[in-house]
């Protein structure tokens, strides 16, 4: 990866790259990604800055992570949707015993209004 010299820090200029390649097929939804520490070698550059990139794509939703497992790109946006709202189903009973309706829907906005 040629890296640009433009003042635009390494680790965005990795997301960006990353993006492409999902963007292009070239990774794929629940492919797993190089190790941090084989990308870092192969790009010759920090594993702390292979980590903060991954990790901004994590937040982003693009990528997901397995604990000692890696990272991995996340599904098609409308399928991880899905997923999500299985998983909160799930969980909405647990939820239910500890706060009212109305405090639940209050988290839930307050939550939306960080965005």
């Amino acid at each position: 990866m040629d890296f640009t010299t433009n003042g635009e820090p390494l680790f965005e200029q990795i997301v960006k790259r990353i993006r492409q390649y999902i963007s292009a097929g070239v990774y794929r939804p629940d492919e797993k990604l190089p190790s941090v520490r084989e990308f870092a070698s192969a790009m010759g550059v920090n594993p702390k800055t292979v980590v903060r990139a991954y990790e901004i794509l994590e937040q982003e939703g693009v990528l997901y992570s397995l604990h000692k497992k890696g990272y991995y790109v996340s599904p098609a946006k409308e399928e991880r949707k899905s997923d999500l709202l299985t998983e909160f189903r799930k969980m909405l009973p647990y939820f239910l015993q500890a706060l009212s309706k109305e405090e639940l829907i209050r988290a839930i906005e307050e939550e939306k209004g960080h965005d």
